[in-house]
């Protein structure tokens, strides 16, 4: 039986808005592995809610945006449930209810999962993140849980790949 996950106890969401640059995720199929340029835009939503402008590059389909909806579940702002309405098949993007397991105190980087352990994400305010770095907040994932043996790490235009 798995522990609950375990999430940062309160998410200053108005310094979690802007660009996130995805460092390395759960793979969620096989069209996941070629993926390039993985970001996400968090936008303030007159609502409360998060407005989500994710985008990618795709080997064969080429460039792809897609606008989502994160809403908070409760006031501490670590968890929030993600959906993206207008698009029916696979998106390498976490849905569904998501717990920000951490971010720093600089707001430059942040661990997201799901409850089942199958999606994860490392997220960075820059594209490439130190090795050594990343090591650390993939570590804190290993105790909570998650198998981190099959990250995908997309490549981001200029960069090369941190590990």
């Amino acid at each position: 039986m798995q522990t609950e996950l375990w999430r940062a106890p309160y998410v200053d969401l108005d310094l979690y808005m802007g660009r996130w640059y995805e460092i390395c995720r759960k793979p969620q199929s096989a069209d996941d592995k070629g993926l390039r340029d993985v970001l996400v835009d968090h936008s303030r939503g007159a609502d409360g809610s998060i407005d989500l402008l994710s985008s990618f590059d795709h080997p064969v389909l080429g460039s792809r945006t897609f606008h989502g909806v994160a809403t908070p579940q409760d006031s501490s702002g670590s968890l929030l449930d993600i959906s993206y309405p207008e698009t029916l098949h696979w998106l390498p993007f976490l849905s569904g209810r998501v717990f920000v397991i951490k971010v720093d105190v600089d707001y430059r980087t942040a661990l997201i999962g799901e409850a089942r352990r199958q999606g994860l994400v490392l997220l960075h305010r820059s594209p490439v993140m130190e090795p050594s770095e990343a090591r650390k907040w993939l570590r804190i994932a290993e105790c909570q849980g998650f198998d981190t043996e099959s990250l995908v790490w997309p490549i981001h235009s200029g960069c090369q790949a941190p590990l």
